[in-house]
C-alpha cells in the first residue's frame, strides 16, 4: 500500500514537473521526435539498397519540399483580410 502511494506522488510531481518545464522541454522532444522518425525512414531507404547519407538527405530534402508547398498553399490566407476570408469561406 505504501508503495503505490510513493507511485502516485512521483506520477503527480512529474505531471507538475512537465507542467512547468514544459516550453523548455518542448525543442528536445520535437528534436526526439523528429531523430526517430528520420531514423525509421533512413532504415527503410536503406533496406531498399540507398546509402545511409543518401536516404538521410532524401528524407531532408522531401520534408524541406513539403514544407515549403504547404507555406505556399497556406499562403493567400494568412494575408486575406477579414471580409475576404469569409467570401472565401461562403464561397466553398
Amino acid at each position: 500500500m505504501g508503495n503505490a502511494a510513493l507511485v502516485i506522488l512521483a506520477v503527480l510531481a512529474m505531471g507538475a514537473v512537465v507542467t512547468v518545464l514544459g516550453p523548455v522541454l518542448q525543442p528536445f522532444l520535437v528534436a526526439l521526435f523528429l531523430f526517430y522518425a528520420t531514423q525509421f525512414g533512413a532504415k527503410s531507404f536503406s533496406r531498399l539498397g540507398m546509402r545511409p547519407w543518401t536516404a538521410y538527405l532524401s528524407i531532408v530534402s522531401l520534408a524541406l519540399i513539403f514544407t515549403i508547398l504547404t507555406a505556399q498553399l497556406g499562403q493567400p490566407q494568412v494575408y486575406a483580410t477579414g471580409s475576404e476570408r469569409r467570401r472565401r469561406a461562403l464561397a466553398v
